[in-house]
């Protein structure tokens, strides 16, 4: 369960336990208020109704006496109306046959009306006549209350979704500072380095975003650090471009772990001399690579689980519509982009972002440390990087080389390694031996 679900369930059972609580304590009051109207009633209607009976007695008009006890029972709250003498003989009785509510029964069990009955007696200055008794109906109050009832359900219905929505809004728009820095340690978890967090007006989410921002900052600072000193130390050992990898007639295809005898990547099988060429082409080579790469796409379809060599000039126009559509026919792919040390402009980055939300998965090939090659790693994001092994070049060269791209959160795969020894303690996670091609030769 999400926080953000967990946090919207306790604020709709809180507000459902406030909500029954007050409509509960509303449903009290208006039967106390019912009540008190019904006695007021009650108290109004023996006074008339003595004066009337105390003239019966007296010798007045009975016909009268009638109609007004009638009226009475024509109003709906008057249950039975009795009148006795003072030797106990019962007079006149009228009571109402049916006392059923007319409201539902669990209503009836769960508010109990009290009983509402008033007495009063009929003198003739100081002879007592008789004794009038008067009992409220509480059908009658039944009926009100339920009424009263049905208005709060309305609101309630009405109301409550209302609130409901309300409540998952604001959850929504308190959890979003949260959620984003849960996503950018996520980010870091896997050695990326995302954008800091904007700040908050809520004092913990804030200290919680400058937290977070620190650790962003400090490993962008250390990534920087090292990329510089490596590009600086490149520069020295006087790279200028990528070294030709002539051992075999095609390049090496399985990079297996340094930490066993376990398979990392595959790559599928293409002649070396299209590597190579893909490798060091410019843009003005692209329709030959584009023929080129769709001579190798028959075997893509036919091996989808290995990498597929793929040169950054098809991500420029007039190829890339025909690269798209030629991608998407087959679905998500590894596609192993070639790097060269040509600067890509920006929307070349912007078709890799958007194969990306395809599903196809980016690897890193031809990586020579370069500022053209760490623009690539920065946007691409890729889970290998494949670099060539170059000889003559320090350990502590590798080393550096390694964690400044391990800081990017790639693995490093070393292409045409010459001997397994030591291979670990350069921070390489996988080799592929020189002359290890196992494909096709133009």
């Amino acid at each position: 369960m999400t926080l953000s679900r967990l946090f919207n369930v306790c604020m709709m059972v809180i507000l459902l336990l406030v909500t029954l609580l007050l409509v509960r304590v509303q449903i009290s009051m208006v039967r106390d208020s019912i009540h008190d109207q019904m006695a007021a009633n009650l108290e109004t209607a023996s006074t008339s109704l003595g004066l009337v009976l105390q003239g019966a007695f007296l010798g007045g008009d009975p016909v009268m006496a009638e109609t007004i006890v009638n009226a009475m029972f024509d109003g709906g709250y008057v249950k039975s109306i009795r009148l006795v003498d003072p030797d106990g003989k019962e007079l006149f009785k009228r009571e109402f046959a049916d006392d059923e509510a007319s409201a539902p029964d669990w209503l009836v069990q769960m508010l109990a009306f009290p009983r509402t009955e008033l007495s009063r007696e009929i003198t003739d200055g100081w002879n007592v006549l008789g004794t009038l008794h008067i009992e409220g109906h509480r059908g009658y109050a039944y009926g009100y209350l339920w009424r009263a009832v049905q208005s709060q359900l309305w609101i309630l219905g009405i109301g409550l979704p209302l609130a409901v929505v309300a409540i998952a809004l604001l959850g929504h728009v308190l959890l979003r500072p949260l959620r984003r820095a849960i996503m950018r340690i996520a980010i870091l978890s896997l050695n990326h380095l995302p954008g800091t967090l904007p700040g908050s007006a809520i004092r913990e989410l804030d200290a919680l975003a400058q937290s977070v921002n620190q650790l962003i900052q400090e490993k962008h600072r250390n990534y920087l650090r090292r990329k510089l000193k490596l590009l600086r130390w490149r520069q020295s050992l006087g790279f200028h471009k990528s070294p030709r990898v002539v051992t075999s007639l095609t390049p090496p295809s399985q990079f297996r772990s340094t930490q066993g005898d376990m398979l990392l990547y595959q790559r599928l099988p293409i002649p070396m001399s299209t590597l190579l060429t893909w490798r060091q082409s410019e843009s003005r080579d692209s329709e030959r690579i584009w023929l080129e790469f769709q001579r190798i796409w028959p075997l893509a379809l036919a091996e989808p689980g290995r990498g597929v060599p793929i040169a950054l000039t098809l991500l420029a126009d007039p190829w890339w519509p025909q690269l798209r559509a030629l991608l998407s026919s087959q679905g998500p792919l590894q596609l192993e982009w070639q790097a060269t040390a040509d600067a890509l402009p920006e929307w070349c980055f912007e078709r890799l972002f958007e194969l990306s939300r395809l599903g196809f998965i980016h690897q890193l090939g031809n990586f020579m440390a370069d500022k053209s090659s760490f623009l690539l790693l920065e946007k691409m994001q890729p889970q290998w990087v494949i670099t060539p092994w170059q000889p003559d070049i320090p350990p502590a060269y590798w080393i550096l080389h390694n964690v400044t791209v391990h800081d990017l959160g790639a693995g490093v795969l070393l292409e045409d390694a010459p001997q397994t020894e030591s291979l670990l303690e350069l921070e390489f996670n996988g080799y592929s031996l020189a002359g290890g091609g196992d494909g096709l030769t133009s």
